[in-house]
């Protein structure tokens, strides 16, 4: 499976600045992502 979303070169997540649980899980594996495809 595509697990470094590399079909994507854009991702949007609206309303991240309304802190949650799971938008602080999806901000930091994507930061991990990002750091793999460098």
């Amino acid at each position: 499976s595509d697990f470094l979303l590399k079909r994507y070169s854009i991702i949007v997540l609206d309303e991240a600045h309304e802190r949650s649980l799971n938008t602080d899980i999806l901000i930091g594996i994507l930061s991990r992502i990002i750091k793999l495809r460098q």
